[in-house]
């Protein structure tokens, strides 16, 4: 895959994941004690996690819906860009690899 079809590949799928957290997930209906659990354990422990996104909202933010796409956008940006800085990472570090092999 070349460079420019891998970039509009890369460009449409952050739209479709920003379009489907930003326009559909605030209308998913909440289900009650759906957080409590997706964190329990087996033996009935519940797991506390801090998050800066407690239950899919922002802190702050009147209008649940809003509170709800602003944190999925939000999101998305943060693991769109951990992702890019993974793949950099492995490719800068599969680069390197190939040069050390060159017997010249």
């Amino acid at each position: 895959m070349n460079g420019e079809k891998r970039s509009k590949l890369i460009f449409y799928g952050l739209l479709l994941a920003a379009v489907l957290v930003v326009f559909i997930a605030p209308f998913i209906p909440k289900q009650a004690g759906r957080e409590e659990r997706a964190s329990t354990f087996e033996g009935g422990e519940t797991a506390v996690v801090d998050s800066i996104f407690p239950l899919y909202s922002i802190p702050g933010i009147k209008n649940e819906k809003l509170s709800t796409a602003l944190s999925g956008a939000v999101g998305v940006i943060i693991i769109f860009g951990a992702a890019s800085f993974i793949y950099r990472i492995v490719k800068t570090a599969g680069s390197r690899k190939d040069h050390t092999d060159d017997p010249r």
